[in-house]
């Protein structure tokens, strides 16, 4: 469940408190310019906890875009039109009240190329 982009546990949960986990699906993934790709983070957390991505470091508030967007309670990052600028190390951060997990994913973005022939009379 979320709520205001915080993560909430799932209903019953075990009443062990425990730091989150998290894993990315995939540790390096290849995709052509203005391709879509999706990056998605599995949380598991006890308590409520907080997702946030970062691009090579820099969290993706700070660059976002109309072609950068966030769903499933911020679990996964959906980039449209992929460009060169967008390759790079992108990180899934989860935080609750007793701990952090982070897991990375490498985004290879690969050109097009467009063959030039020449004719030869």
């Amino acid at each position: 469940m979320c709520l205001n982009g915080t993560m909430l546990p799932p209903d019953g949960s075990p009443s062990k408190k425990a730091p989150p986990t998290v894993d990315i699906n995939g540790h390096s993934k290849d995709v052509d310019v203005d391709k879509d790709v999706m990056l998605r983070c599995t949380v598991v957390s006890s308590l409520a906890a907080n997702i946030t991505w970062f691009h090579d470091g820099v969290p993706l508030m700070e660059k976002m875009d109309k072609r950068h967007s966030f769903l499933e309670c911020r679990t996964v990052l959906q980039i449209k039109g992929v460009s060169t600028k967008d390759a790079g190390n992108y990180t899934c951060a989860v935080q609750n009240e007793l701990g952090r997990a982070t897991a990375t994913s490498r985004l290879s973005v690969n050109r097009k190329y467009i063959a030039k022939f020449q004719s030869v009379y």
